[in-house]
């Protein structure tokens, strides 16, 4: 989300999916459409040892 709290990124997925392995995908989305990411906010869904990885490059 933007500081205007403009969503950047989507991904639609089943209920019964793995929501947080869709950090990356929404990451790439957020940059590609010119949006420097310098904060992510998002719930414990999302805080697997990958994702934190991916979150300090």
């Amino acid at each position: 989300m933007t500081e205007e709290e403009i969503i950047t990124a989507i991904e639609v997925t089943q209920g019964s999916s793995d929501g947080g392995k869709q950090l990356p995908t929404l990451l790439s989305q957020t940059q590609a459409n010119g949006i420097t990411v310098t904060e992510i906010i998002a719930d414990t869904a999302y805080s697997g040892k990958d994702n934190l990885a991916e979150m300090k490059k």
